[in-house]
């Protein structure tokens, strides 16, 4: 008597992919080729180098053919996995619409992640709601030079004087990273001064290959700070999250 075979994850997984790549395609593998090739020649010479590694034309016959598609995005490349950036920005913390997130970098990386499809948010009565804003440092060549940490505190004292919300959130794009702004520090300066919660994610978009890596940074990010911090939290309906934001950075 034989016992029933159950699978691991991983091998269920390695089992579809196999069945996948060994099934045949409705278009035919030259037809393929061919569109390939097109994309491939839109690209300047060095970058359709690179490019064309990332494209794998299925054969049926060579179940382990492998994408190379696991790789930094090519810089002034958009593409449809974005970055940390957006991943963090864009995707997790920006549909927290009662707070202000200030994007410390150029104008570009803001309006990138700003309203996006993902950021839906109703208000509760009388509760505050910032989605419609695009709040940014719109850091220049002079700020590249000479640091914008003293834009960025500027940018968040204007924000709180403005609006008066009750946490602020502020994310860095590629530039911050590579002059190295102490985005943390200003962050717990301007907390300790306006006395809300002023968070920061380090979510540069050079730090992961997709946008996965700044879900990570932006959900470590709140579970740090926010959730769990409120010691009196009221009764909420409905299927909410309660938190209560305190004074921090990450």
């Amino acid at each position: 008597m034989t016992e029933n075979y159950t699978p691991t994850s991983e091998q269920a997984a390695a089992q579809a992919n196999e069945t996948v790549m060994r099934s045949q395609s409705p278009v035919s593998p030259e037809q393929t080729t061919s569109t390939v090739e097109d994309i491939i020649t839109a690209y300047p010479k060095k970058v359709a180098k690179k490019r064309a590694k990332h494209i794998v034309v299925r054969d049926g016959n060579e179940p382990t053919q492998e994408i190379q598609a696991n790789a930094r995005t090519t810089p002034g490349i958009i593409t449809q996995r974005g970055c940390a950036f957006a991943g963090c920005k864009g995707v997790v913390v920006a549909p927290f619409g009662d707070c202000i997130h200030i994007v410390h970098g150029p104008v570009g990386c803001s309006y990138y992640s700003w309203l996006t499809r993902r950021n839906q948010f109703k208000p509760r009565e009388e509760g505050q709601n910032f989605i419609h804003y695009c709040f940014t440092t719109d850091m220049n060549e002079h700020d590249i030079v000479f640091g914008g940490v003293g834009k960025l505190k500027t940018a968040i004292q204007e924000a709180y004087d403005t609006f008066h919300p009750k946490a602020i959130t502020v994310h860095a794009t590629c530039p911050v990273g590579l002059i190295g702004d102490d985005i943390q520090g200003a962050a717990k300066e301007m907390s300790d001064k306006l006395g809300i919660s002023v968070m920061s994610f380090n979510c540069e978009g050079y730090k992961g290959v997709s946008q996965s890596a700044g879900h990570h940074i932006a959900n470590n990010g709140i579970f740090k700070n926010w959730i769990g911090a409120d010691q009196e939290t009221e009764e909420i309906p409905g299927y909410t999250v309660n938190h209560e934001v305190r004074r921090t950075s990450c």
